[in-house]
């Protein structure tokens, strides 16, 4: 009997063996069921499970829940990674798993749809205007907070035409030309024309297929350059002035002329200079004369347009510097000093006395003369200076006096040590801070470069540090010269106003 009873249970505990499944089914883990915004090579990823032996999974991929022609993967990793998706599709997906006792039944099934559009980032919608020819077209790397992986390239158009009908500008940005965790992709269109409205738009593709394009945005590029120096009707310029501008990118060469009239009808010096470059010197200019000049900028497909004209005039006469006008108590050997000339082939010089007793005269390659006659004390000194290139020559300075004699006691000392004025260039105001051993007064001018006072005005100054402020507002911009008098003692140094 109690053989009979071991022999039935047996059988029954065989039967329950042979009739359960050994292994369970995977449990889906991401893309969670109806992600959206997946990229076309979607880690799809599940719970490891349990089994006899070694386990594989199977996966199956399909664009139908019925898993009619499913894309059919095999690994032993609890995820698997898959290939050029195509972008906009919905993707249905399953797993099981097998192990030494058997397979298990399908796991439930999971769907996700890959991203289909790039976003546009810059330029801004409402920052398009005035673009460069090779304007930084911006576009986003991400889909929420997942960076775009599983394309090869990005393609890019510009386009004047709003339906892209025609197509003025395409190029292509690798994946991987960026870092991996790079927020933003950009690439520099070339070539655009100037002063053109144009529409941009990216796409992403891979092996087989693209995205969607993305929004159409627009932006417009610049009409032609911004000219800085010298301002427009500025005077006193040197006869090798120096042209500056505003950079422009994405070009190849700036264009420049200037000439003697107005409507460049006449010869004109005509020249171009490397975009590296934004500025550019133009010699062997006429003293006194006035000149017209204008830029636009150039690539291989287009020019910009002719900035507007501009004028400046030359400087015809040189600024006297040391010893003041009226100075006394001057050395019987005195320095003469006045402010430099550039682009010049030299100077001449005149210095003699009341009677003519006393006369000399140089030619000079420097901005100073050291006497070498010795003077008479208590005789008063004229002098003048002129400067010449190319056969052409300035007007004579000023003529000024001085008188050699015992040096005052009660002035301010005025040096280079003492002094500080600042910002110069000036815009609006100017400062003025000196440095003195006692009180006293001094007298600020103001000189343009034919010799014009514009500003003369006293202040007293503090013993000790003192500061005075200077309101340039009423000047017009350009080179000057300030000068400070305090008694016979004087200083000057060249002032820029550029507000």
């Amino acid at each position: 009997m109690k053989n009979l009873l071991f022999t039935i249970l047996f059988a029954m505990m065989t039967v329950s063996l042979f009739s359960q499944k050994a292994i369970l089914p995977p449990v889906l883990v991401k893309p969670t069921d109806g992600a959206s915004n997946q990229m076309p090579d979607a880690e799809l990823d599940w719970y490891a499970v349990n089994g006899i032996g070694t386990i594989t999974y199977e996966v199956q991929l399909d664009t139908n829940d019925q898993f009619q022609n499913p894309v059919t993967m095999s690994t032993n990793f609890s995820a698997i990674n898959a290939e050029n998706l195509i972008f906009g599709d919905q993707y249905f997906w399953r797993a099981r798993a097998t192990d030494n006792t058997g397979t298990s039944e399908w796991s439930s099934i999971f769907d996700f749809t890959i991203f289909n559009v790039v976003a546009l980032s810059k330029p801004e919608e409402d920052d398009t205007t005035h673009q460069m020819p090779d304007v930084k077209l911006v576009w986003s790397n991400r889909k929420g907070a997942t960076f775009i992986t599983g394309i090869t390239y990005y393609e890019l158009q510009a386009s004047v035409f709003e339906d892209f009908s025609v197509i003025n500008f395409t190029d292509s940005v690798a994946e991987g030309t960026f870092p991996a965790d790079t927020n933003y992709y950009f690439l520099r269109a070339s070539n655009l024309y100037f002063d053109t409205a144009y529409y941009w738009r990216v796409r992403a593709k891979h092996d087989l297929g693209a995205s969607l394009w993305s929004e159409h945005w627009p932006f417009s590029t610049l009409i032609g350059m911004t000219l800085l120096t010298p301002a427009n009707n500025a005077v006193n310029q040197d006869p090798d002035v120096t042209l500056t501008w505003q950079a422009v990118t994405g070009i190849n060469d700036y264009i420049y002329q200037v000439c003697s009239d107005p409507n460049f009808t006449f010869p004109c010096i005509t020249g171009l200079v490397n975009d590296q470059y934004t500025s550019v010197e133009v010699p062997e200019l006429m003293f006194g004369n006035t000149y017209y000049w204008r830029m636009a900028a150039a690539h291989s497909a287009d020019t910009s347009d002719w900035t507007a004209v501009r004028s400046f005039q030359v400087i015809n006469t040189v600024l006297l510097n040391l010893p003041a006008n009226g100075a006394t108590g001057v050395s019987v050997l005195p320095k003469l000093v006045w402010e430099p000339v550039n682009g010049i082939d030299g100077y001449e010089l005149r210095v003699y006395n009341e009677s003519f007793t006393y006369s000399d005269t140089a030619i000079l390659d420097t901005n100073m003369y050291n006497v070498f006659k010795t003077m008479v004390v208590g005789e008063d000194y004229f002098w003048k200076v002129r400067t010449f290139s190319n056969g052409d020559t300035t007007n004579w300075s000023e003529v000024w006096q001085f008188h050699v004699g015992q040096v005052g006691i009660d002035e301010l000392t005025l040096n280079d040590g003492l002094i500080n004025l600042y910002p110069n260039p000036a815009k609006g105001m100017l400062t003025l801070e000196l440095k003195s051993a006692k009180s006293g007064e001094v007298r600020v001018s103001i000189i343009d470069f034919i010799g014009k006072v514009v500003f003369d005005e006293s202040y007293l100054f503090s013993q000790g540090v003192d500061t005075k402020s200077i309101n340039l507002n009423n000047i017009p911009d350009g080179l000057y010269f300030i000068r400070l008098n305090s008694g016979d003692n004087s200083y000057s140094k060249k002032l820029i106003i550029s507000k």
